[in-house]
């Protein structure tokens, strides 16, 4: 009797690592896959917004903002911001995404992307703040460096 006790415990306790290490699996899967969807649409946002800046197309920019940041980064601010950029680095003819960086909170979630600017002459930086906005990833806040 004391034997059969014994292999029930064991079963019971082996039954509930599996089923923990399913949970905690399935938790880090869900994870990665959130990261890797963000990572992929918040880098096409960005590159539609890098690419309208280094077209001069400042209207066709703004939409990639959210409504309050539409607000503050007008067609003629990101105009006065992207021309000392190009006189600084010469006109921009390729970038990267340097880092990535996931937030989640009880207001939302948000992702910071940070892209090195290849100038004909130099190099820049332009720093993205994203921000999930209905049912894509749209602009919060923009800083550009050289």
């Amino acid at each position: 009797m004391a034997n059969i006790s014994r292999r029930l415990a064991i079963g019971v306790l082996i039954g509930m690592v599996l089923l923990l290490c399913g949970v905690c699996g399935m938790g880090a899967w869900l994870a990665f896959r959130n990261t890797r969807q963000a990572l992929t649409a918040t880098q096409q946002t960005a590159n539609q917004l890098l690419q309208a800046l280094q077209q001069h197309q400042w209207q066709a920019a703004q939409q990639y903002f959210t409504s309050q940041a539409r607000t503050r980064f007008t067609p003629r601010l990101l105009q006065q911001r992207w021309q000392p950029l190009e006189a600084a680095i010469g006109s921009v003819r390729d970038w990267a995404m340097e880092d990535f960086r996931v937030h989640t909170g009880t207001s939302g979630q948000w992702v910071q992307l940070r892209y090195r600017l290849q100038g004909a002459q130099g190099v820049g930086t332009v720093r993205l703040q994203l921000r999930w906005v209905g049912k894509r990833w749209l602009v919060e806040e923009m800083e550009i460096g050289w």
